[in-house]
């Protein structure tokens, strides 16, 4: 990929508008790239295809992998969903919000709008979305850390594409880091005298207590009234809070790289960047299949709670296969595009 692009002119460096043309707002239907819109209803439906095992239950069951499958076909749906589904769709969306930031921004330059508390209006709406879906309807809300990390990409407006990679590629390793340490420091208590005793007796009262959490949450999100079911969904988004350090630096990275393409205006000329798309498409798919097999397969004899050599495999393959087979599926959305 060419990174030799010039850097893009601030606000001050365009010409000013006239003052009716100042003020930032919707784009008109000629004006909205398809492509993008199609991508979107995309990721849309393949997150609704991930959640929909999680609405009939607590997120602890899912996150503690509490309920195995009951049946071979259950356990080969679940695999399947997790193989084609889980990470790569909410990775397309982030791709997707960043560049649709980039888009906004260039346009704003184009008429000599201020962008910043445009889109910090934006984000103060989406963050109010966010806190009434999360506390009111399912505590498996992303778009608060949308909006808290939507603001922060208000910085990275002027970044160079090449300055955008690399920080992409850093926020995307950030969580292999963070896990690797842990489990650096389980296995260093282990080797300590009684460790391997008393890290197994930590690991399953810390099982236990998930359990008996997720009982407690279906019970009452089944039986329970309203008041006593937002209040559960108040506990459970602290347990969401605290999942947001191993989710936010995938999202923060996508998000980059939605702003690099935004910035090279790669969805604007779809035409002129085939061979870039193609070779993504290609590379995509050999990284996203070998990722999400290591996912899978290390995944099924791993828990996510607990440090492991084999849930680190799983994470580097997710890690990467995610991300690769995300990019994969919007040259599909290209596709679609031209056979619509």
């Amino acid at each position: 990929m060419s990174t030799s692009d010039p850097p893009t002119p601030s606000v001050s460096e365009t010409p000013p508008a006239p003052a009716s043309r100042r003020m930032a707002g919707p784009v008109q239907p000629t004006e909205r790239i398809q492509t993008i819109d199609i991508l979107r209803g995309l990721a849309i439906f393949g997150i609704l295809l991930v959640n929909m095992e999680m609405f009939n239950q607590s997120m602890l069951n899912m996150i503690a992998q509490l309920k195995t499958p009951a049946t071979l076909l259950d356990q080969l749906a679940r695999w399947f969903v997790a193989f084609f589904g889980e990470g790569k769709f909410y990775s397309t969306f982030s791709f997707l919000f960043g560049m649709g930031m980039a888009i906004q921004f260039g346009r704003a330059q184009e008429r000599g709008a201020r962008f910043g508390r445009f889109w910090l209006r934006r984000m103060a709406v989406l963050l109010g979305f966010g806190l009434i879906h999360a506390y009111l309807i399912w505590p498996g809300d992303i778009l608060i850390l949308y909006s808290v990390l939507g603001a922060g990409l208000l910085l990275w407006r002027h970044a160079r594409p090449r300055t955008l990679l690399i920080w992409a590629l850093v926020f995307l390793l950030l969580p292999l880091v963070i896990n690797a340490a842990l489990l650096g420091l389980t296995m260093l208590a282990r080797l300590a005298p009684e460790g391997e005793a008393m890290m197994t007796q930590v690991f399953d009262q810390q099982i236990a207590n998930y359990r008996d959490l997720a009982v407690q949450a279906d019970h009452i999100y089944a039986t329970g009234s309203f008041a006593q079911a937002t209040a559960q969904r108040a506990r459970d988004m602290i347990i969401m809070y605290m999942a947001w350090p191993f989710m936010a630096f995938n999202v923060w990275a996508m998000m980059l790289l939605g702003v690099y393409a935004g910035k090279r205006r790669i969805f604007h000329d779809l035409t002129n960047h085939l061979p870039l798309i193609r070779r993504v498409w290609l590379w995509g798919l050999i990284v996203g299949v070998v990722g999400n097999f290591l996912f899978v397969y290390f995944g099924h004899i791993s828990n996510r709670t607990i440090p492991s050599p084999q849930l680190l495999a799983s994470l580097v393959g997710q890690t990467f296969g995610a991300p690769a087979l995300a990019l994969f599926y919007t040259r599909h959305g290209h596709k679609l595009r031209f056979s619509a």
